[in-house]
């Protein structure tokens, strides 16, 4: 499995939620506001998606070329290429997190698949491991 493409989508809504000057979120009159879904495709189809954006100059320029052809699974090794672009200050702290929640998805998803793929599976006989081991005798020296 291999991505494939990774995609900011935005879009603008009605909501009645407003922020005070120290950015508390409280109950307020209706107003526009704007969010953004990022989302990470693999060649299987396979999705992961996360609230929230990147700018769409660094998801091209600095998000793309790391991820494009990566495996998904290799999270580590994804993070650890999103952790120096941001200590060269290519990426936000945040945008690295949003990233790697979107890789998540699509790892959950193929265990959730394996485990109801083994549950469903009829039950084969499988040889027991030994689980009592012989004791090995110090030699007295004297």
């Amino acid at each position: 499995m291999k991505i494939v493409d990774v995609t900011v989508q935005r879009f603008r809504y009605r909501s009645k939620i407003v922020r005070d000057s120290q950015g508390h979120s409280h109950p307020g009159p209706e107003q526009d506001a704007s969010q953004s879904l990022l989302t990470i495709v693999t060649d299987e189809g396979i999705k992961g998606t996360c609230i929230g954006g990147i700018a769409q100059a660094t998801l091209e320029n600095t998000v793309k070329p790391i991820l494009i052809g990566e495996d998904p699974f290799y999270r580590e090794r994804i993070w650890q290429a999103l952790k120096e672009r941001q200590r060269l200050r290519m990426l936000l702290p945040t945008s690295c997190e949003r990233l790697y929640l979107s890789l998540q998805e699509p790892h959950d998803f193929i265990n959730a698949l394996q485990e109801a793929t083994s549950i469903d599976a009829p039950a084969e006989p499988v040889a027991a491991a030994p689980t009592a081991r012989k004791r090995r005798r110090k030699k007295k020296s004297g």
